[in-house]
């Protein structure tokens, strides 16, 4: 999921994968069903560590970078409420709860409706893709 800084209450959630283009429909069937699953219940305990564990140890290397504080910073002058967003990024995350995402995805996601895109590749004059 990803929000906007320019439009409150506005972002996107998206799910990607490279399947054959024979196996789209089952890729969005499942997709959709996961969506309905995480808007009824939260994620278990273990899912969620398994999901949560990855992202925040991503974020704590990044932090640990000279070019995610050069890329952060630049934009402090412009937009300082910014700089209240980078001080609490890490903690923000670690506060997550899988009740958190639920309520999220059932507010945001679930009754949307659908926006699926599939993206396909060309087809050769020989007719193999």
């Amino acid at each position: 999921m990803q929000s906007s800084h320019l439009f409150p209450e506005w972002g996107f959630f998206f799910a990607g994968s490279e399947i054959r283009p024979e196996r789209a429909e089952l890729f969005f069937r499942l997709a959709r069903g996961i969506v309905a699953e995480l808007a009824a219940a939260p994620a278990s305990p273990d899912e969620w560590e398994r999901a949560i564990n990855p992202v925040v140890s991503g974020i704590e290397r990044r932090l640990k970078t000279n070019a995610y504080w050069a890329g952060t910073m630049e934009d402090w002058s412009r937009r300082p409420y910014l700089i209240d967003y980078t001080r609490t990024y890490l903690a923000d995350y670690k506060s997550l709860g899988a009740e958190d995402v639920r309520r999220a995805v059932a507010r945001w996601v679930a009754d949307e409706g659908d926006w699926s895109i599939l993206v396909l590749p060309a087809r050769t004059a020989g007719g193999v893709d």
